[in-house]
């Protein structure tokens, strides 16, 4: 039988750069690196967490996170954003003993779930509260939501790499047009945004301009246990209850 390849998307060069300033719809993957934290006391959380984190370079005793960000549509569909060792804990303290770089990272992922869910960052009501709340760093594993891209110049030998310049949250002037699925023209560094380059204050999209997972999760979270009160009514892990709504659902 004859092998057709008419109809074959063009190729693309291995390896290229997404440009800088673009606006990109993601899904995040936990990559296990082996390691563990200390036992917490929450069953759920250490049965969750077992061996996802990655050593310090110069801490080895500190704890970081490897994320791989795909791109789920548009131009630059498949393409991958890599995020080695998004810090938990160890490295430089502040003067109250916080982990700076864990401070860096409690921001950037309170982000992605503002993003994914449409939260406002200064929705302070239990409801949202409730939504960033994980059982265990395991859930972040399959969040989609939308962030502007960078590129980080390469040094000692090293090509330059796309980076997470910034997660698009409801406050900000494109994020309404990004969860429709409309294209947003890139903003490169040291450019301003077409909406002034401020936050925005109206309202984010309605959840049914949301992805498909968000939709689904919405029509059945009447009935669905918030993390933290799914945290409070079990202590087995056998039983651990379902991630939070923002996941996609699994299988």
């Amino acid at each position: 039988m004859a092998v057709d390849l008419n109809g074959a998307a063009p190729q693309r060069e291995f390896g290229a750069l997404i440009p800088d300033g673009t606006f990109v719809h993601l899904v995040a993957k936990v990559i296990h690196g082996g390691k563990s934290l200390p036992p917490s006391g929450d069953p759920i959380r250490d049965q969750l967490d077992q061996g996802l984190f990655v050593a310090g370079r110069s801490d080895p005793e500190g704890r970081g996170l490897n994320l791989e960000h795909t791109v789920l549509d548009g131009p630059h569909k498949q393409g991958k954003i890599w995020d080695n060792y998004l810090t938990i804990s160890g490295g430089a303290t502040d003067e109250h003993g916080n982990s700076k770089g864990w401070l860096i990272t409690k921001s950037r992922l309170m982000a992605m779930i503002n993003s994914a869910l449409g939260l406002m960052p200064t929705d302070e009501s239990q409801q949202a509260k409730d939504q960033r709340v994980l059982r265990g760093f395991a859930d972040i594993d399959g969040i989609e939501y939308w962030a502007k891209i960078g590129v980080e110049a390469g040094t000692e030998g090293y090509a330059d790499k796309n980076t997470i310049a910034l997660v698009i949250e409801p406050d900000r002037p494109e994020y309404a047009a990004l969860r429709a699925g409309q294209e947003v023209a890139p903003q490169p560094r040291g450019t301003r945004s077409s909406g002034g380059g401020g936050r925005a204050t109206s309202a984010a999209a309605p959840a049914s301009a949301g992805p498909a997972w968000r939709t689904a999760a919405a029509q059945t979270s009447a009935a669905a246990p918030t993390a933290s009160q799914a945290l409070a009514a079990t202590t087995q892990p056998a039983t651990a209850p379902a991630g939070p709504k923002w996941l996609r659902a699994a299988g």
